[in-house]
């Protein structure tokens, strides 16, 4: 039997059906059996919450002076990782002696769980603008270049063999034919770093911060002003869609010759 293909504006459709069913029911239980405006709060109150925020802001600061706090402590850690470990990356994958002198660097650093190191990070930097850069270029340095450096090695021998019967030299090899086939695993790569960027800049203001999405959090919860952390919450999640939804749109239009 044949599978019948749906146009893919009709799987938009169903998502956007899934996801204000949710909300529906989420209305409902809230206004019905389960009032609870501190614990389990409504999607009106969060709403009346989100526009006091908005309007008033958050211990004397506005809301948007929070938010871009911890998306350009992401973004600035985020992108010194890509741009350190990539080639650093595309160097350990390609040369054997390179990879020999810093594979065991590398897997004895990344299995270490990154906020047991902001105390260390804030005895440094302080606890503003630059040890969450520093954290988060730290730990997504060695993704990147593990990302990297897998999509390096997973390129088949005969692209190789075929580069050297067309007599290309050695850079002409690495730059036509090692970047090209590494590249979905980077954007791979550059996808999870971006993600494990977002939650740990969040985390790391749970810990040492005075301004942030993260900071929020545990300010509101000191209070018990669980309206508060839910909003956070769902800004949070708001905005790590956002960047991730634009890392996949860039591998779509990169890697537009995948899946044809």
């Amino acid at each position: 039997m044949r599978r019948r293909h749906r146009p893919e504006h009709h799987y938009r459709l169903v998502s956007a059906a899934s996801v204000a069913m949710a909300v529906l029911v989420w209305f409902i239980l809230t206004n019905t059996v389960a009032r609870n405006a501190d614990g389990f709060p409504s999607p009106q109150l969060l709403a009346l919450t989100f526009l006091d925020l908005v309007y008033h802001g958050y211990t004397g600061k506005p809301l948007w002076a929070h938010v871009l706090t911890s998306l350009s402590e992401t973004l600035g850690g985020f992108t010194l990782a890509v741009a350190v470990g990539v080639p650093v990356g595309l160097m350990v994958g390609y040369y054997r002696m390179a990879r020999a002198i810093a594979m065991p660097f590398i897997d004895f650093m990344r299995p270490i769980p990154p906020i047991s190191l902001v105390t260390i990070f804030v005895f440094y930097f302080g606890i503003g603008f630059g040890s969450k850069v520093a954290l988060i270029f730290l730990t997504g340095f060695w993704f990147m270049i593990l990302a990297t450096t897998e999509g390096v090695r997973s390129l088949p021998k005969d692209y190789y063999r075929a580069a050297k019967s067309m007599g290309m030299r050695p850079g002409q090899i690495f730059r036509l034919v090692v970047l090209p086939g590494a590249l979905p695993s980077i954007l791979t790569g550059m996808r999870t770093t971006l993600s494990i960027s977002w939650a740990l800049v969040v985390a790391a203001e749970l810990i040492a911060s005075q301004v942030g999405l993260g900071y929020m959090i545990t300010d509101a919860s000191n209070f018990y002003k669980l309206p508060i952390v839910y909003v956070v919450v769902l800004i949070i999640a708001t905005f790590g869609f956002i960047m991730d939804r634009t890392v996949v749109a860039i591998n779509h239009r990169v890697l537009h010759w995948q899946g044809k």
